[in-house]
């Protein structure tokens, strides 16, 4: 199928008569502008441009791409055949083909398209606390050889990957930079695990305040106390909950549930035998 012979000076918004220098400002400044990556970039805009700054930088492909230009748009305008646009462009193609069996290396330097950055991936391992809470983390990136400011949202959960545009390798030839990917770890905490949207904790009591109730003081992954009704014959293992006192998300917070875990003494006394045998049978238990 034959080509469209193009306008590309028209295309670079440069005269005929542009020194390469020129062609290069200007095919930076569109492709920057036109990229795919940057925001508002078209892909066949882009294309277009890169087509004509192949042609018109390269010496003998601008000789050759000039000849065509100067009958199809000079004063006296004659007929291109078909034929004479494909076997140009079948020059242009063995070009690059040549140039990509070489791995670019012959490549003239003013030649090179505008490739995007490569993206970095760099692992983030987060406090627990600071994992729920969320907060702002100083992190160390040693290809930009500074550190960077990561603001962490509330709840994140281990395996997530943040993103952060444009802090990855730069770009080529004006194209945009890639990013830095962060992939999350969270460790693990003393007192407090993560169950979805709740907080899971723990806390000893003795076998009266189980048998009797009592009011408890639980420890809070932020800081301060909250305090929690045990209830009259509540059974070692159950769970308490305390409302909107786990992990934050959007819709609100989840919940801090409390498992109960009973202490017994590791010794009686001989009196403290007696009582629990006389107890024990007037329940009606065996031991």
């Amino acid at each position: 199928m034959s080509r469209t012979f193009k306008n590309y000076y028209e295309v670079l918004a440069v005269t005929p008569a542009a020194a390469a220098a020129e062609i290069k400002r200007k095919y930076r400044r569109l492709a920057k502008r036109h990229h795919p990556d940057v925001s508002g970039g078209e892909a066949a805009r882009f294309r277009e441009i890169t087509e004509a700054y192949e042609v018109l930088i390269d010496p003998k492909n601008r000789e050759r791409y000039d000849s065509m230009f100067q009958r199809f748009y000079g004063d006296q305008r004659t007929d291109i055949r078909d034929e004479t646009i494909d076997r140009f462009w079948e020059a242009v193609e063995r070009q690059r083909a040549a140039w990509q069996a070489a791995g670019g290396a012959s490549r003239p330097e003013g030649e090179q398209r505008p490739r995007t950055g490569e993206d970095v991936v760099q692992e983030l391992k987060l406090p627990f606390k600071q994992a729920v809470l969320g907060g702002t983390v100083r992190i160390k990136v040693p290809h930009l050889q500074k550190r960077l400011e990561v603001k962490v949202p509330p709840g994140i959960q281990a395996g997530t990957r943040m993103v952060l545009n444009g802090k990855g390798q730069p770009g080529s030839r004006g194209a945009s930079p890639g990013n830095l990917v962060l992939n999350v770890g969270v460790e693990e905490h003393a007192v407090f695990r993560r169950e979805g949207r709740d907080l899971v904790c723990s806390t000893t009591v003795n076998l009266a305040q189980l048998m009797l109730g009592s009011k408890l003081q639980v420890k809070l992954l932020a800081g301060g106390k909250a305090e929690l009704t045990l209830p009259t014959g509540t059974q070692p293992g159950s769970r308490l909950r305390l409302p909107e006192l786990g992990i934050p998300f959007e819709e609100g917070q989840g919940d801090l549930l409390v498992e109960i875990q009973l202490l017994l003494p590791p010794m009686l006394t001989p009196t403290q035998r007696r009582m629990i045998e006389n107890f024990a049978r007037d329940s009606g238990m065996t031991y």
